[in-house]
């Protein structure tokens, strides 16, 4: 009886190793997504960032104070 309880015990921690190196790798797997997600939502800020400095149109000065005057109220 005390053998099967310690190899079902030795069963167990065995699947229980197995199920947190599972766990490791989707956690692994995710922080990369993420990494990745964050690199490209930066390259878009960037890209966007970039567009805004050429334009040449006086968008951004007529409107800024109205922007400005909003956060202020808030």
């Amino acid at each position: 009886m005390i053998k099967s309880i310690k190899e079902g015990s030795k069963v167990r921690a065995t699947e229980a190793s197995a199920l947190a190196q599972d766990i490791d790798i989707v956690v692994s797997s995710r922080k990369q997504a993420n990494n990745q997600n964050d690199m490209q939502a930066l390259d878009s800020m960037i890209a966007l960032v970039s567009e805004w400095q050429q334009d040449e149109s006086g968008y951004d000065e007529e409107v800024y104070p109205n922007i400005e005057a909003a956060l202020n109220q808030h």
